[in-house]
């Protein structure tokens, strides 16, 4: 695929000019299963999935790291099911055997949760830093499809409000005479 080819031509650049392939952003392998995010029920049972898991992010720009080694706060997606609702969750993809989704904490909810799981915030660019490049991947991807959302919140063509579908990666105008939809922002590699 020709993500593939992507991944094998940067790894060809990096051996040719003598560079370590340990960048941050650029490591590990998630599904995003574009192809099965629209259907409810395939996405319903990914949430239903008791070993899913859950990167949390404070509003788009910080993620949250677990201390006292500086990792990214993942927690057990059953955990969260009671307090949070369905559409807040953002479907990430599978990692492995893992089903992961993303969180974004507003303000007002960050200081509690940090404190219960004993985490920091951190803007992503600084925790990318001590990251495994995986992680700080995975840390990107969230926190690009949050930044999105926050930008997304209203229709560009009729300025109703939007709701997010697919897992987060689709925002539907609210207006049905309207309908339009948008998508987050993808760039070649």
């Amino acid at each position: 695929d020709s993500q593939s080819q992507c991944e094998d031509d940067l790894r060809l650049r990096f051996v040719v000019h003598g560079l370590s392939m340990d960048v941050a952003f650029i490591g590990g392998a998630l599904d995003r299963n574009g192809e099965s995010r629209d259907d409810a029920r395939w996405l319903r049972a990914r949430f239903d999935d008791d070993l899913a898991q859950v990167i949390v992010l404070r509003g788009h720009r910080d993620v949250l790291l677990a201390q006292p080694e500086p990792r990214l706060l993942s927690i057990p997606l059953p955990l969260l099911r009671d307090r949070f609702e369905f559409e807040r969750f953002n479907y990430l993809g599978q990692q492995d055997v893992r089903t992961l989704f993303a969180l974004a904490l507003r303000d007002d909810e960050h200081d509690e949760f940090a404190a219960i799981h004993q985490a920091v915030a951190s803007e992503l660019r600084a925790a990318a830093m001590n990251l495994p490049p995986h992680e700080a991947g995975l840390a990107a991807f969230a926190s690009s499809l949050a930044y999105w959302q926050s930008r997304s919140r209203h229709c560009s063509v009729c300025g109703s409000r939007t709701i997010f579908t697919a897992g987060g990666h689709r925002a539907l105008c609210s207006n049905g005479d309207c309908g339009a939809a948008f998508f987050p922002r993808t760039d070649p590699c």
